[in-house]
């Protein structure tokens, strides 16, 4: 019984998630990320804005943030932590879920 519940516990506080990263070469396509990298520019659109952003090694990729997450306000270069996942059939580009801005 003490075997079921320490595997219950085991798995409830186990982050399955992405494993973050610093780098776009170790991303693979529809595979949900988390990236660390820095924001060089922005054009912002009727669904979103689009950033452009470099990773570690200064590859060069796309994100697509939907209205409502990212901030209203951003000054470029920033260093950012993204959440979100690749893009199946477009490489180089990452659907954003969540943005945070680091300092």
């Amino acid at each position: 019984m003490l075997a079921v519940v320490s595997v219950l516990v085991l798995v409830l506080v186990s982050d399955f998630g992405a494993k973050p990263t610093a780098q776009f070469s170790k991303l693979e396509p529809g595979e949900e990320v988390e990236v660390y990298c820095t924001a060089t520019k922005g054009s912002e659109g009727a669904k979103g804005l689009m950033l452009e952003i470099k990773d570690s090694d200064d590859t060069t990729w796309k994100a697509f943030c939907p209205r409502g997450t990212y901030p209203s306000q951003m000054e470029y270069p920033h260093p950012l932590r993204i959440w979100g996942r690749t893009a199946e059939g477009s490489p180089g580009i990452i659907f954003v879920e969540r943005l945070e801005l680091l300092s």
